[in-house]
């Protein structure tokens, strides 16, 4: 089993680069795209397996940002959003790119659509906990929680070093092994194509 990070520094290497570090940052960046590539590929074919799951914890902070409290007529409008925009996650049709519950697991929230919002605080009798993801922020509309926990399958693992994540020991930027070759040959692939242009005169050298 490769991982991001090495994948990368082997490309380098092969390519009589590995002391380049503004290279090799290229390459990470290629290499976290290629995987996610392969990885929305083969969901499609296969559907989600939990080994490419990984789970975060993001505080809630007070805020109406974003949201369309200003066309409600209400006595306030008080709701909860993550004090961090959330990384992207890899999702394929009729998949919810992230489920949220609280931060001890026990329980899940209710997943509901920007444009449910309005009804959602305007039901004054509904306690249920729901969520909504608006402009890369999570929004939990229950101003008694404090905390939660975001599960999902990261587009870039990388962006989870910044995060707090139960499930993220080794490599948790792990490129399953039998998808190591596809990546390695996706990349390579780009590098080449850019390197014909930059031959060809189509890349602007300055």
């Amino acid at each position: 089993m490769g991982s991001i990070r090495e994948t990368a520094y082997k490309i380098a290497e092969f390519l009589g680069r590995n002391t380049d570090q503004g290279f090799i940052n290229a390459v990470i960046s290629s290499v976290t795209a290629a995987r996610s590539q392969s990885l929305r590929r083969r969901m499609k074919q296969e559907g989600t397996n939990p080994i490419y799951q990984r789970t975060i914890k993001e505080n809630l902070v007070d805020s109406n940002t974003g949201l369309p409290c200003d066309s409600i007529v209400l006595d306030e409008c008080v709701i909860k959003r993550t004090a961090n925009p959330i990384p992207n996650s890899i999702t394929i049709n009729g998949m919810q790119p992230y489920r949220v519950g609280a931060s001890d697991r026990t329980e899940s929230f209710t997943f509901i659509q920007p444009e449910q919002i309005k009804f959602v605080i305007e039901d004054k009798y509904d306690n249920s906990l729901k969520w909504a993801y608006v402009n890369k922020y999570i929004y939990v509309f229950n101003q008694m929680i404090e905390e939660i926990t975001i599960t999902f399958i990261p587009e870039n693992p990388l962006d989870l070093e910044d995060y707090e994540c139960s499930d993220c020991a080794g490599d948790f930027d792990f490129i399953p092994d039998d998808l190591v070759k596809e990546v390695t040959y996706l990349v390579l692939n780009e590098l080449r194509v850019l390197q014909n242009n930059t031959d060809n005169g189509e890349i602007d050298k300055n």
